[in-house]
Parts: structure tokens; C-alpha cells; sequence
């Protein structure tokens, strides 16, 4: 009676036995892929997408009228009347200045004291030459003036242009006849084309001025300064990536992507860019497939054969 009872006693025992020892292999399972998850980065991906790109360089530039003529004097005397006042818009034969000479001053002709049989009277009358802005005033009622001074200048408002200050080492960015933006300091941007180059440069700055015609009429006034920005690289089909997914090391002289080749593993890449605009960074080489996974998001530190989780997928 002994022997059956210890056998069933020692089956028993070794049913726990495995019983413990199958639950100690489970436990130690789910360990083992805690510490897999663990490891995985979570990561976001894209793809290359392909487009036109330039770099642009910004430049100055400055309004003026190009073409300005001196309303002047034609003999000595005295201004009687004024009818010009600056920023003042006039049409050609308008009425600007009544002068009177000196002589007729001296002799009382402002008394009608002057014989009407001479057929003088001692009056000038200056009128507007064309249309225009009297940008410049230089003399009022009362005053004295010489024959030949200045009584003010009137721009023509069809000559209203912008000048680009281009430096001499960019004079090779600029083409003419081709369009451009004016961007004005008030966030407009007005459409222009560059039309002819000036023959001087400017000693100080050493820059040489381009004149932008502006399509359209617009009120603007002179020596206004706005940017105007010229390609300096351009690329009709370029491929280009986020500027997130393209990583460097501290001297930004090597530069490499992160490339999934599965669902669990990115490779680093390394890459030659080419032009950077605002958000985006042009791939020069190797070439990279519509269909290749580049990191975008979590490939900061990460290894070569780094183990990932996708996040986007």
C-alpha cells in the first residue's frame, strides 16, 4: 500500500515541478520582448518628391523718377504768385508762377503807373511743361529771382522706376528683360521687369544700378527702398527632402539620411546636398527612389541599423 502512494506522490510533485517551470519560460518571454520594445525608436517617415527649386539672393532697391525737369526762371524779378506746392500733381500748360521784373517792380507797374501803349506790362507767366509731381520747390510768393534759377522741379510720373543695387561680383545673376517682384516695406509686392542696366557704379558701395519697370500704375513716392530677390541657383527637377530629414555632424561637412529597408530597421544614408530653401534641401546624390522610406521624425542619434517602430505607417 506504501508504493502506490508514494508514486502518486511523486507524480504529483512532478506535475508542479513542470507546472512552475512552464510559467518561469513564459514570464521570461514576455521580459524578452519588453526589452525588444524598449529599444525601438518611434519614427515618422516620408518620401522624396521632385520639383523646381532656386536659392534666392535678396538686393536693395530704390524708386526714382528718371526724368526731372527744372521749371526756371526767364528773367529777374519777383514772384507775384505761387500756385505750386510740393508733392503737387499738374498738367502740362498749367499755370505755376506769375513773375515780375525788376524794372517793372521799380517803375509802379503793380499801380497800373506803366503807358498800356507799349504793350508791356513787366508780367511772366510760367507754365508746367508737362505732366508730372513737383518734387521740388525752391521759391514762393514775395521772392526774389535771378533769370535762369530754379522755381522748382517737376518728376515725370511716367519715368517712375526702381533701381536695384546690385554688387559688381553679382552682376551675372541679373538678365535683362525678364520679370521680377518688387517687395515694399508695407508687405506689398508689386510685379516689375528689369529693363536696361545703368553705365556707372557707385564708388562706396561698389553696386550697379538696374532699372525695374513696375507693371502697373501705382502712387509710390521717390527714394521709397524695397528687396527684390534674384535667383542665384535654380533646378527645373530637383529632388528634394524636408530639411528635418537631412541630419550632419557639427561642422556640417558630412550629411546622411536615415532609409528604412523594413518595417523595423533604418540604415543611414549618406547624401550631397544642393540648394536650401525655407523648408527644403535638394539630394545631389545618391539618386533616391520615389518609393524609398526616409526618416523625417525620431532619426536624430539614431545608429546605423538602428531598430525603429513606425508610427506613420
Amino acid at each position: 500500500m506504501r508504493r502506490p502512494r508514494l508514486l502518486l506522490l511523486t507524480l504529483a510533485l512532478l506535475q508542479l515541478l513542470v507546472l512552475f517551470s512552464c510559467h518561469g519560460n513564459q514570464g521570461g518571454d514576455e521580459g524578452d520582448e519588453a526589452d525588444i520594445k524598449a529599444t525601438e525608436t518611434p519614427v515618422t517617415f516620408t518620401r522624396i518628391s521632385r520639383g523646381a527649386l532656386s536659392q534666392l539672393v535678396s538686393m536693395n532697391a530704390r524708386s526714382s523718377f528718371m526724368k526731372k525737369n527744372a521749371l526756371k526762371s526767364s528773367v529777374n524779378g519777383y514772384v507775384v504768385r505761387a500756385d505750386a506746392t510740393q508733392g503737387q500733381w499738374v498738367r502740362a500748360g498749367q499755370t505755376l508762377f506769375v513773375l515780375r521784373t525788376r524794372e517793372a517792380q521799380a517803375i509802379g507797374a503793380e499801380a497800373g503807373k506803366l503807358d498800356s501803349t507799349l504793350g508791356f506790362s513787366g508780367t511772366i507767366t510760367i507754365k508746367a511743361p508737362q505732366d508730372g509731381f513737383i518734387s521740388e520747390l525752391f521759391h514762393q510768393t514775395g521772392d526774389y529771382v535771378q533769370d535762369g534759377e530754379a522755381l522748382c522741379t517737376i518728376a515725370d510720373k511716367n519715368s517712375f522706376v526702381f533701381l536695384l543695387e546690385v554688387p559688381v561680383e553679382l552682376g551675372g545673376l541679373v538678365k535683362l528683360n525678364t520679370a521680377c517682384t518688387v517687395d515694399l516695406p508695407d508687405g506689398r509686392k508689386i510685379p516689375g521687369e528689369i529693363i536696361s542696366m545703368l553705365p556707372t557704379v557707385d564708388s562706396a558701395s561698389q553696386t550697379q544700378g538696374y532699372v525695374i519697370r513696375l507693371r502697373g500704375v501705382f502712387n509710390l513716392p521717390e527714394n521709397l527702398l524695397a528687396k527684390v530677390q534674384l535667383p542665384r541657383q535654380e533646378a527645373a527637377r530637383a529632388t528634394i527632402l524636408p530639411r528635418a530629414a537631412v541630419l550632419s555632424d557639427e561642422g556640417e561637412s558630412s550629411f546622411w539620411v536615415m532609409k528604412l529597408v523594413n518595417d523595423t530597421t533604418a540604415v543611414r544614408v549618406p547624401v550631397t546636398t544642393g540648394m536650401v530653401t525655407g523648408d527644403s534641401i535638394q539630394i545631389l546624390s545618391p539618386p533616391l527612389s520615389d518609393s524609398d522610406r526616409i526618416l523625417v521624425t525620431g532619426n536624430y542619434g539614431l545608429d546605423d541599423t538602428a531598430t525603429v517602430r513606425i508610427k506613420n505607417q
